[in-house]
């Protein structure tokens, strides 16, 4: 087996829908059997289409016999929860989210979705999560709307946080704008400020909490959640503002 890796974009802040399906469009291949993708990016916020990517692997897939039909797999953690759509309506084959993060679960819970045609061709395994492998490594229920208002509130809240952040001096948003391509992850720079250090004083001197990406490119994180209201991301903006002048 042949693993290919496919960068979606250069510089996160400026991602868009059709360079990020094209690129996923151009790397398919007669041998391709997976496209792997995770939903929303934990290193960067940016928000996959994932409908639009789903109807370039049904193009791919035409003609195919049902063996060679390109799987489109998501990693859901950081948009389940969060996003007004349901797994089933994404137009993907198999999708997979953990429920710590935007359901506000307990660790170990998750659930794995897959259309009929897909699961004959998985495999049950049990994913090992050390540390050395990781550092390697670097609509069926509505609720009467209720998901419908977690995703309005989450999506506003990190609207106001985004533009809150991008008015502060210094303040570099590196997630997009739009809703198009982000979710309720906020990830930014503070110009001259290592990103450890930001979020070390964020809560220290203003416990507020943040966090590290940690990946190669490391951005200060926010994720405000339904758990949050505007106060809220107002007072991480007057910290940021805060850090950023000291």
């Amino acid at each position: 087996m042949t693993v290919r890796r496919v960068r979606l974009y250069d510089r996160p802040e400026h991602a868009s829908v059709d360079a990020i399906v094209n690129r996923v469009a151009k790397a398919l291949g007669p041998k391709t059997r997976c496209v792997a993708v995770t939903w929303v990016h934990s290193s960067s916020g940016v928000k996959l289409p994932l409908r639009e990517l789903g109807q370039a692997v049904a193009h791919a897939n035409r003609g195919r016999r049902s063996r060679e039909r390109i799987l489109l797999c998501v990693d859901g953690v950081h948009g389940f929860g969060v996003e007004d759509a349901s797994p089933v309506g994404l137009d993907v084959d198999v999708f997979m989210s953990g429920c710590h993060k935007w359901l506000f679960g307990p660790r170990g819970t998750g659930v794995l979705l897959a259309a009929a045609h897909a699961w004959p061709r998985l495999a049950p395994t049990i994913p090992w999560f050390d540390r050395r492998a990781y550092g390697a490594w670097l609509d069926v229920y509505d609720d009467l709307g209720g998901r419908a208002r977690v995703a309005r509130k989450t999506h506003a809240l990190a609207r106001r946080l985004k533009e809150g952040l991008s008015a502060v001096r210094g303040g570099r948003v590196k997630t997009p704008m739009g809703e198009a391509l982000s979710s309720g992850l906020v990830c930014a720079e503070v110009a001259g400020q290592r990103p450890d250090r930001v979020v070390e004083r964020l809560l220290r001197k203003h416990r507020v909490v943040a966090s590290i990406t940690p990946y190669a490119t490391e951005y200060v994180r926010f994720g405000p959640s339904v758990a949050n209201d505007e106060a809220d991301v107002d007072r991480a903006v007057e910290a940021v503002a805060a850090v950023s002048r000291s």
